[in-house]
């Protein structure tokens, strides 16, 4: 599935650079482009097929393949729910064309690309898909919007910036370019994952406007320009290899709730299961025999499933009634989730298990045999006034979970705090050991100042 995922991204940037009209500096530009605004969202989900067919479809207009889209939009209408733009695009080019032209092959084409879409198993509420979910996007982090602390948001800012300034200084304002532009941004910063998008299917735009002037440029900025472009996927190389993240086959546990769903099947927590709209799809494949309450695919649980999941993740009033509704004894959920404060407040609910991104809870008496976890939380020590059993419960945490490096954190402040600097300099030593990215934390370097100031092994120096 690496493999497949990177095959994928390597595809989109490629197509993506064939479509754009142009110098080969122009196209190398592109790829770079393409290639960053994609790989905040590199994942093996089929939003990746998605931007494969966008740049293929962006090639086949290019080059004015026009009998093959409908047959792109045939095939995709059965992949992503992102056919719909590709639809409209498509649309759009031959309503040009037809007006251009008046030739009425371009009116078959039309009626073929709004017919396309509806060959799939939702037929025609496939055109309604889009705002049967719109509404339910704001929790999913892929479609929020880039933070405009961010250099994807800088980027696609620039990009923009560029189409505008070309659009104004094209000796002809084109209706459809308008239209394309305006559409386009408003995909592309509604949702982060719609940047590379926006991306590609603004590249034949660009390529016409500024390719003629790149064509001209001398060849020391051709170089520079080039060594620009090629510096992008060298630097999100060094970034991804410095993380650790680079060539990492295998289930990744920072993004994946692999040890608590490994606790979930080693203690046989009992269902019905409440989990996070995030850990459904693990779920799927890591246990199967569990029912999930909800998982990826908004258009599968849009209606009552996805409104009383968002109900009750958010914590809004009417929380429990949800819970209690469906059955709920175990609830498996992200830290951020407003429902996990409610549920620590909750008497009704033992917090059993926490590590780098889940939190377990389950029905007061429903786990009698699992460690109810009273002090410590993925918040903090809740009791400052009882470290000793604050010490107990993470180290239990870590019997669970040997390699969560917070719990080996929390424990190190928990040992300096009680006096025992030597056990906390080695708990702070096997945190950075599993995590090197922590030392770059403030509380981390003040701790690890303090154990210094005392000699080796935390104990006090000269």
């Amino acid at each position: 599935m690496v493999v497949v995922q990177a095959a994928l991204t390597a595809a989109a940037v490629l197509l993506s650079a064939l479509a754009v009209p142009g110098p080969p500096l122009f196209r190398l530009i592109q790829a770079a482009l393409v290639l960053f605004l994609g790989h905040y969202h590199v994942q093996m989900r089929p939003h990746l097929l998605g931007w494969c067919l966008f740049a293929l479809l962006m090639l086949l207009l290019e080059r004015r393949r026009y009998w093959a889209v409908p047959l792109l939009l045939a095939v995709w209408a059965n992949v992503h729910a992102s056919v719909l733009l590709g639809a409209g695009l498509s649309g759009l080019r031959f309503l040009e064309e037809l007006r251009a032209t008046r030739a009425r092959r371009f009116l078959v084409l039309g009626a073929a690309v709004a017919g396309a879409p509806l060959l799939n198993p939702y037929g025609w509420h496939a055109y309604l898909l889009f705002f049967r979910i719109s509404g339910h996007t704001d929790f999913v982090n892929e479609w929020k919007p880039f933070g405009t602390e961010t250099a994807g948001f800088v980027v696609l800012v620039l990009l923009f910036l560029a189409t505008l300034a070309g659009l104004l200084l094209s000796r002809v304002l084109s209706p459809g370019d308008t239209l394309r532009v305006a559409v386009l941004g408003y995909v592309g910063f509604a949702a982060s994952r719609n940047a590379v998008v926006a991306a590609i299917a603004l590249g034949p735009l660009l390529g016409r406007w500024y390719g003629p002037a790149l064509a001209r440029l001398g060849r020391s900025w051709s170089v520079t320009a080039a060594c620009a472009a090629l510096a992008v996927p060298l630097g999100i190389g060094v970034r991804h290899a410095g993380d650790r993240q680079l060539f990492r086959f295998g289930l990744n546990p920072l993004h994946l709730p692999v040890e608590s769903v490994a606790f979930l099947e080693r203690h046989r927590l009992p269902d019905p299961l409440f989990n996070d709209y995030n850990f459904g799809g693990y779920l799927l494949w890591a246990a199967p025999q569990r029912r999930v309450f909800v998982d990826g695919r908004l258009e599968v649980y849009g209606g009552k499933p996805l409104d009383d999941y968002l109900k009750a993740s958010r914590g809004e009033a009417g929380w429990r009634q949800v819970l209690d509704e469906y059955g709920v004894k175990t609830a498996l959920l992200r830290p951020e989730r407003p429902l996990v404060r409610e549920l620590l407040r909750d008497p009704g609910w033992d917090l059993v298990y926490f590590d780098y991104n889940s939190v377990v809870f389950v029905r007061h008496g429903e786990a009698p045999d699992r460690k109810r976890l009273t002090n410590v939380s993925p918040f903090g020590n809740r009791d400052r006034n009882k470290p000793a059993e604050a010490l107990q419960e993470i180290a239990y945490v870590l019997t669970e979970n040997p390699r969560f490096f917070g719990g080996y954190k929390i424990q190190a402040f928990l040992l300096a705090r009680t006096g025992d600097f030597p056990g906390a300099a080695a708990a702070l030593g096997r945190h950075l050991e599993l995590h090197p990215a922590g030392a770059r934390a403030e509380d981390v370097r003040e701790l690890a100042s303090q154990l210094a100031g005392r000699g080796p092994g935390g104990r006090p120096g000269p």
